[in-house]
């Protein structure tokens, strides 16, 4: 079949075998967002359960920030909302899309295996920077958006699941500088001392680094 790159505007074309147009390689498996509001993933061939979580994950904690919770969403995305069908690929002519899938039969000469995900509604929250809680001192990664102390207007908070306190968050994708200004004021308001916080986010910062960093993949991970 006809690959991208020959194809001509209208004509199907194989996505196989060729370098994807528009896909991006999420835990060694290429994916490429799917609709106007990027709700769905999809994949080429037909992958396994786990890839998928995989897949969702990588894709939440690169292009967003985010880290998906465990939850009945979550445990629904393999049951129901994943689709393995196949599909049939057009090259775009004169407007903004590179190309086109449509659903297809499989008998369908021209027809590809493909992997679909509907990963709009998953719970998550942002990777951010680990920090106790002012009140209670436990420990919070969780981060939600709204207003307080901190911020000017609208900002990200931990609110501690304990207590229910809130304090300004340092993500770990914000401005280098605005995440330690804002760790620093936490500390404060937990009363540690300058030296001491200043170390501590030093070593929160290489924690979260290593544990944002994508996770090397064997290239036979992905197998359509």
């Amino acid at each position: 079949m006809t690959t991208f790159a020959d194809a001509l505007p209208g004509e199907t074309f194989t996505l196989s075998g060729t370098t994807e147009e528009g896909f991006d390689t999420l835990y060694g498996i290429p994916a490429v967002t799917l609709g106007e509001n990027c709700d769905r993933l999809m994949t080429l061939g037909h992958i396994t359960d786990r890839a998928v979580l995989a897949v969702t994950s990588a894709y939440h904690r690169r292009v967003w920030g985010h880290r998906v919770l465990p939850s009945s969403e979550l445990a629904d995305l393999t049951r129901v909302g994943t689709k393995r069908i196949g599909i049939k690929v057009t090259k775009g002519g004169e407007d903004d899309y590179a190309w086109h899938v449509d659903d297809a039969d499989p008998k369908d000469p021209a027809a590809q295996t493909a992997t679909i995900m509907s990963v709009e509604w998953l719970p998550h929250e942002d990777v951010a920077i680990q920090s106790e809680c002012p009140a209670c001192n436990r420990a919070s990664r969780s981060t939600s958006l709204t207003t307080g102390p901190g911020y000017d207007g609208w900002g990200h908070y931990h609110r501690c699941r304990y207590c229910h306190h809130t304090w300004p968050a340092a993500l770990a994708f914000d401005d280098l500088d605005d995440q330690r200004d804002r760790w620093l004021y936490s500390e404060a308001l937990r009363g540690t001392p300058p030296a001491q916080a200043a170390q501590a986010w030093q070593h929160r910062l290489a924690l979260t680094a290593r544990r944002v960093a994508p996770r090397p993949q064997s290239p036979a991970a992905w197998a359509p």
